[in-house]
């Protein structure tokens, strides 16, 4: 089906190692069966994000190309086949595969040329996304808090489900408060983990993340913040 817009706002990466390049892409003109397309309202950044732009994994044959994998939106339009969403619908864009039809990449335009991106992209305007790269998510949803359910808040459950398979009454000692330790903190109170410590040799994360206990994690996890130093 034919859609619009036609152009958008977008970062690309050109060159590793350099400051992303913020000019207009053109948009596709059609979605491919399975293709969802997204307004986008909050992207997070994710620690993967930042090792792609240094070329942590060395040369990247892709660029130029998008980044992003995390995000909340509202859906545009809908390809063929699509039946998990429905346009008009709230939803938070992630990484890892979920329900639906698992899409091609969109074909991106920059400069007359191709422009890389993958199943996901959320440093954009909009974005052409693989049906099963999106979850549909209450429209009273804050979107910057519904960011972190596209990677930080299900990788960390993730390692605590099928990594550490934590179980009731265990201990856990999690290294990091950041992003995705500060959630896997909490899924350890919400697996009812006694005691859960909590380690990070930064000063502002700690304060940060210790003020925060006190409206994201359940009641029982209140007190599971404790600050350690070597």
């Amino acid at each position: 089906m034919s859609i619009s817009p036609k152009t958008m706002q977008a970062a690309i990466l050109t060159e590793l190692k350099q400051p992303l390049v913020l000019d207009e892409v053109e948009i596709p003109s059609e979605l491919a069966p399975g293709q969802v397309l997204v307004k986008l309202l909050t992207t997070s950044i994710c620690g993967a994000q930042l090792g792609e732009i240094e070329g942590a994994k060395g040369a990247d044959p892709y660029l130029p190309h998008l980044l992003g994998h995390e995000g909340v939106g509202d859906v545009i339009a809908i390809g063929p086949g699509v039946t998990v969403v429905k346009a008009s619908e709230r939803v938070v864009l992630h990484w890892r595969k979920g329900l639906g039809i698992d899409a091609k990449p969109a074909l991106y335009r920059w400069n007359d040329k191709p422009l890389n991106a993958g199943w996901v992209t959320t440093f954009n305007q909009y974005a052409i996304v693989s049906e099963n790269r999106v979850t549909p998510v209450s429209s009273t949803l804050d979107p910057e808090i519904g960011a972190l359910f596209g990677c930080a808040v299900t990788s960390a459950l993730g390692v605590l489900m099928n990594n550490a398979k934590l179980k009731l009454g265990e201990s856990v000692v999690v290294f990091g408060v950041g992003g995705v330790g500060l959630n896997v903190v909490q899924g350890a109170a919400l697996t009812t983990a006694h005691p859960i410590i909590a380690v990070d040799l930064v000063d502002e994360n700690y304060h940060r993340r210790g003020d925060r206990r006190q409206y994201s994690m359940p009641d029982r996890g209140k007190q599971a913040l404790h600050r350690s130093k070597p």
